[in-house]
């Protein structure tokens, strides 16, 4: 597999994660996969972009043509998995952010963004704009949680880069402190996840990827809007139906979720954003179907695993 990894931070960032046994699993599918990382001196600490395939409207991807087609541009490195990190923060940011980008990773793997393949002129099923700011709000309290328990476990073991790194990230210091404070203080580790997921949702970082959230659905269901009417083809998203859709969550063990079922964790809390999604429902309107396996996931890296299992 072609894997673009060369300076001597992309081999640290590499070797960091193979200290950690479910990260080590994570970039075993990713080396599988096959990726890049690129540095560069501005922009943001670190980002990973999922994103579902886009296809001619004739296309069938269940056809034994498109899955051949589709294994061989992996094979040949024409979808490999990008990451990019901004060498001015530091490789100790750098460090804790490559394992929340590596979560992220993860999700795509396995489908968890429901990102729906996209075939030219017609409408996806997805979800509708609630659903999808709860479910981004959802994944980037668990990347934030995994990777912040992750560090600890590494710096415990003698490894300190990463929970360095948590320490000094604007972002995430003070989840990694108050985490730190409750393990310190003797609370359940499990417990401790808990709070820190908890934690995540009455942060600043919930009213910042709200808002972001909110741009990109804008701009996706005004796209959508010119091959017709939306509402038909949109899902609502209750957070629990996610255990049964997607087992692979079973392994986060923090997860409470029948806590996850409180509104506290679903839709939006900042005004403008709920006015604005009360807007879009408005002129588009609200999903009447909770069936999100009907969503055609077009991840690529999760449709790789797929295909791999299944050929």
């Amino acid at each position: 597999m072609i894997t673009k990894h060369k300076s001597c931070w992309q081999e640290a960032l590499v070797q960091l994660v193979g200290k950690d046994a479910f990260f080590c699993s994570v970039m075993e599918e990713l080396e599988k996969f096959g990726y890049q990382i690129l540095f560069k001196w501005w922009g943001q600490a670190g980002s990973y972009h999922p994103y579902g395939i886009s296809v001619a409207s004739e296309v069938d991807t269940g056809s034994k043509a498109f899955q051949e087609s589709f294994l061989r541009q992996v094979e040949h490195g024409d979808l490999l998995a990008e990451f990019k990190f901004s060498n001015r923060f530091g490789l100790a940011i750098i460090s804790h952010t490559w394992l929340h980008e590596l979560m992220h990773f993860y999700q795509d793997l396995h489908g968890l963004f429901l990102m729906p393949v996209q075939k030219k002129g017609q409408i996806p099923v997805m979800l509708d704009a609630q659903g999808e700011v709860t479910l981004m709000l959802f994944l980037e309290a668990l990347a934030a949680t995994e990777a912040i328990r992750a560090s600890w476990r590494l710096q415990k073991h003698g490894d300190v880069m990463a929970w360095k790194g948590a320490m000094l990230s604007p972002d995430w210091r003070w989840l990694a402190k108050a985490y730190q404070r409750d393990v310190e203080a003797g609370t359940k580790e499990i417990t401790a996840a808990q709070n820190l997921f908890k934690n995540w949702y009455q942060s600043a970082l919930r009213k910042y990827y709200e808002k972001r959230t909110l741009k990109a659905i804008e701009k996706t269901f005004s796209r959508f809007s010119k091959s017709g009417n939306i509402q038909p083809n949109l899902r609502a998203l209750f957070l629990p139906d996610l255990k049964k859709t997607f087992p692979i969550l079973k392994q986060h063990d923090f997860l409470d979720w029948k806590a996850l079922a409180d509104p506290f964790f679903h839709g939006a809390v900042t005004r403008s954003v709920q006015k604005s999604l009360a807007r879009l429902e408005d002129r588009i309107g609200k999903a009447d179907n909770m069936h999100i396996s009907d969503i055609a996931i077009g991840a690529p890296p999760y449709l790789w695993k797929s295909l791999s299992i299944t050929s």
